[in-house]
């Protein structure tokens, strides 16, 4: 992954029509953005962050939901309120 610093050399060459990024920096020369490994780690790594928050958003609805109910019982004028 290109630092930031490399991204914003590689887009001011490319709008100026310089040199290629690769002839500035030959270290990033190889190709890995579409190696099978880290293809299957993102997508492993984009499935484990959809999980989380998916647990997360229902953790917390649930917690909304307890919180509601709570004021219902204390408060009898507000529940009429509430649905």
């Amino acid at each position: 992954m290109l630092s930031s610093t490399a991204s914003l050399v590689y887009g001011v060459y490319f709008l100026v029509g310089g040199a290629h990024p690769t002839q500035l920096f030959p270290e990033f020369a190889f190709d890995t953005h579409n190696s099978p490994l880290l293809l299957g780690i993102r997508k492993l790594a984009l499935v484990v962050l959809g999980v989380y928050l998916f647990i997360r958003s229902i953790v917390r609805i649930r917690h909304c939901d307890n919180l509601i109910h709570r004021i219902k019982q204390m408060h009898s004028v507000i529940r009429e309120f509430i649905e």
